[in-house]
């Protein structure tokens, strides 16, 4: 009996469905990882194409950082290089971390009426 060969498509998608099955964690650390793997590299195209960037490697390093900041929203033009990651490793946890107001308990339900009632 001869044996098929897996495609591109089904590894990819074997892979997807165990990274999907990780859970929530997994998969935040996964995006958390794969956002600057595409604006970084983006950002430098962007800042090596711009006519009116700086000439000098310094300051287009300076430009690129400024953009991959202000594009993620984690310190901008603002921040030392140890404030940004600092910033990012934090991101992923903050609505976890996120205070919900305390309205009290609920309410008790209304005689004779049930919550699926049509």
């Amino acid at each position: 009996m001869a044996q098929q060969r897996t495609t591109l498509h089904q590894c990819l998608r074997y892979r997807f469905d165990n990274l999907v099955a990780g859970g929530t964690a997994v998969l935040i650390g996964w995006l958390a990882a794969a956002c600057p793997a595409v604006v970084i590299p983006a950002g430098m195209v962007l800042v090596w194409a711009d006519r009116k960037a700086p000439t000098t490697l310094s300051g287009r390093l300076r430009a690129v950082w400024a953009g991959v900041g202000q594009t993620l929203k984690i310190g901008g033009a603002v921040g030392s290089p140890v404030h940004v990651p600092a910033s990012a490793s934090l991101a992923p946890g903050a609505p976890a971390i996120r205070e919900f107001p305390d309205d009290g308990p609920a309410p008790p339900p209304t005689p004779g009426r049930t919550p699926l009632a049509h």
